[in-house]
């Protein structure tokens, strides 16, 4: 089995494109939108990712 990573690979992307959106968090806001999370594991998760 490859090595796990280090850090999440994902964690960039999220951050980038929802955390880190003021549009989307405007978007989500004027709508009365409630955001959902869910956190999936997975098994080539980064070491204390998953």
């Amino acid at each position: 089995m490859p090595e796990s990573p280090k850090e999440d690979p994902l964690k960039k992307v999220y951050q980038d494109s929802i955390i880190k959106a003021p549009s989307r968090t405007r978007d989500l806001r004027e709508h009365g939108t409630a955001l959902l999370c869910i956190d999936m594991q997975y098994l080539d998760a980064a070491e204390g990712h998953g």
